[in-house]
């Protein structure tokens, strides 16, 4: 044997007597007397003290995840009982968290390159306190007290029997959970369970849910998720179900989830969204929901109803600038559209201030006008741009709409709907609204242009059905106030209509004339139509007072014209009508009619006895009912050119009233 031979072979049997020796020793050492060293170099890594104040030992277990030579090197595999960890200097209590057992293994090849790499860590019965003032600093921060050049990286993570409070000041959020490991099944990918309760914005919330065992070291690592949370009181709780993946928890989060939420109202969501979403009736949504938390959500086809108005559409989230921390925006903004194909009016009802079924009123019995405050200070919270279409409206409704669409913007907390398109009666309405949450009260303005609304479909009333003709109208209304009845109060502004070479029912015009002879006829021998030469409004509103400068509908047969007021904010009705007749009647009772009372009630009084009265129940319906009701706050009109209304606008002088009959 060569010398060379012996030296080779003897070296390599000191190499393995060293091995062996250091082997010993560590197996052999008692490695409590380790503890204040550990405990010394785990504080100068974080900044907080640290204490090992239980039995720490040292095993031997093959490497993990390792090939080649490397996987013959046995890996140290620690455990220590009874671990603290301290609090942020700040924080009212001492300690952050509690283990009362750790166990892990320790690649030992990285602490060549002083790298303290885990691949997994095992807790049991950990208590940690996680908390976040005001200012946005929190205690899971860590400040090393020293840069002592050690880098550590932690892999899977597991927890038994372990539980986590959570107090943070910045959103008002107060949980306790419990999180433990599941008794798995084969092919099972949800390993831990959890289970939390507490109050989110002054609304109590609980949930549960279960996960992916939980792997920071792994950059491209998927995780399934599954969570169900209860927000608000039980008689009006919002449901949110979740289940999906996180992805990528070391390099920024994302989150890719099927989200359902049901509730009794969008507005209920301000607390978890921050974003002061309207009043609704109860709702319910399914779709996609993806982000990172802090920079962005998309909320992505997502369909489900309001009420029974079914809604679909895309809805973005942006906290930031894009999604790679870029800087924060002024404020967070909410954007997309929304479409629902067949739109229920009564659904909008809480959206105006109207209670809906089951909640108490905030105005008294005999008003009609919405009467519930707007919000206007969350308004600058947020921004939006948002684009709403309904293809379809529900026939269920005051005016006849076909169709709605608009473009919803609020910015630096002022909200417009421009433009306001809907196809109503045949023709089109264009408007543009205006609400400037930053005056105290609000202040809105209202501009409105309708053109080519059909007579036959724009009055509810029979009679009308076979009559020809178009409207075409403008309006515009300046107001200040905190809910809509406060703003027609106090409003100013004007509304014009007119309606140009049209017919209407004979029948119609003497209903209104109490014509009692040609109404016998009719009902015997059959209707007709009669042509109109001019039918026009032009009204003035003041300080919440409607008053017509001229109001007249001029026929072949029949001239009717009104006077008198409408006052919004008192909701009182003050008008007289006074109808002619035109040409020879057998009976014509053509006495001025009085329209008295106000927006839920009226009454009509006539100078010619109780039949009249009866007759003239008509004029109510044509002139009150809910088609004129609903133009009232639109407000802006002129008559078109070559129109027969031009010798028709002066306000009408009123007619004498008639005396009564002798013993009256």
């Amino acid at each position: 044997m060569s010398r060379a031979t012996h030296i080779a072979i003897g070296g390599s049997l000191g190499l393995a007597a060293v091995i062996a020796i250091v082997i010993a020793c560590l197996v052999t050492f008692d490695w409590n007397r380790a503890r204040p060293w550990i405990g010394e170099r785990i504080a100068e890594a974080t900044g907080r003290s640290f204490a090992i104040r239980g039995d720490l030992s040292l095993g031997w277990r093959p490497a993990e995840g390792e090939t080649g030579w490397r996987a013959w090197i046995p890996w140290p595999h620690l455990k220590a009982d009874d671990i603290m960890l301290g609090n942020a200097d700040w924080s009212s209590q001492a300690v952050m968290a509690h283990v009362a057992h750790v166990r892990f293994s320790v690649n030992p090849l990285g602490l060549l390159q002083r790298q303290l790499l885990i691949p997994s860590l095992s807790l049991d019965a950990p208590d940690v306190l996680l908390e976040r003032r005001k200012d946005g600093s929190s205690n899971w921060t860590f400040k090393p007290k020293e840069d002592s050049g050690w880098q550590t990286r932690i892999g899977r993570i597991a927890v038994n029997k372990g539980s986590v409070r959570l107090a943070d000041e910045q959103r008002r959020l107060e949980l306790k959970g419990d999180v433990d490991t599941i008794d798995s099944r084969d092919g099972d990918p949800y390993l831990l369970g959890w289970r939390l309760s507490g109050s989110y914005q002054g609304e109590p919330i609980r949930g549960d849910g279960r996960s992916g065992m939980l792997t920071i070291q792994d950059s491209n690592a998927r995780y399934p998720i599954e969570a169900r949370l209860k927000i608000g009181q039980p008689a009006a709780q919002t449901l949110v179900e979740a289940q999906g993946f996180l992805d990528r928890p070391r390099d920024g989060p994302m989150l890719d989830l099927q989200v359902n939420v049901t509730g009794a109202s969008l507005a209920q969501l301000y607390p978890l969204l921050g974003i002061a979403l309207p009043e609704t009736r109860p709702y319910t949504t399914r779709g996609r929901l993806t982000g990172t938390p802090g920079i962005s959500w998309t909320y992505r086809e997502f369909d489900g109803r309001i009420g029974m108005t079914d809604i679909a559409g895309e809805l973005h989230f942006l906290l930031k600038t894009d999604g790679h921390g870029g800087d924060a925006l002024p404020r967070p903004r909410l954007e997309g559209r929304i479409v629902t194909n067949r739109l229920q009016f009564g659904d909008l009802a809480p959206l105006v201030g109207i209670s809906t079924a089951g909640k108490p009123e905030a105005k008294p019995t005999d008003r009609l006008l919405p009467d519930r405050p707007w919000r206007p200070e969350r308004w600058a919270k947020f921004d939006t741009d948002i684009e709403f279409t309904a293809r379809s409206v529900a026939r269920k409704n005051p005016l006849p709409i076909d169709n709605l669409a608009t473009r919803i913007r609020l910015q630096e907390g002022v909200l417009t709907l421009a433009p306001l398109e809907a196809g109503i009666a045949g023709g089109r309405l264009s408007a543009r609204l205006r609400l400037d949450g930053g005056s105290r009260p609000l202040r809105g303005e209202l501009t409105m242009s309708a053109r080519h609304l059909k007579l036959a479909r724009l009055f509810d009333d029979p009679l009308m059905k076979g009559s020809a003709g178009e409207i075409n109208a403008d309006a515009s209304l300046r107001a200040s106030g905190k809910s809509i009845a406060g703003l027609l109060a106090g409003a100013d502004g004007e509304l014009r209509a007119v309606v140009n070479a049209g017919t209407v029912s004979r029948l119609f015009l003497d209903k209104i004339g109490l014509n009692v002879s040609s109404m016998v006829a009719a009902q015997m021998f059959g209707d007709k139509q009669v042509s109109i030469n001019c039918a026009m409004t032009d009204v003035a509103i003041s300080k919440g007072v409607m008053r017509p400068r001229a109001f007249v509908i001029d026929t072949d047969e029949a001239r009717i014209q009104v006077d008198g007021s409408i006052d919004l904010g008192r909701e009182k009705v003050a008008l007289t009508v006074y109808p002619e007749s035109k040409g020879w009647k057998l009976v014509s009772l053509r006495s001025p009619i009085h329209v008295d009372g106000n927006f839920r009630k009226r009454e009509m009084t006539v100078d010619r006895g109780a039949l009249a009265l009866k007759a003239g129940t008509a004029v109510a319906l044509g002139l009150l009912g809910p088609v004129a009701a609903a133009l009232i706050p639109l407000v802006h009109v002129g008559p078109e050119e070559g129109s027969d209304c031009a010798g028709l606008l002066a306000p009408p002088a009123p007619a004498q009233k008639v005396a009564a009959p002798a013993g009256k």
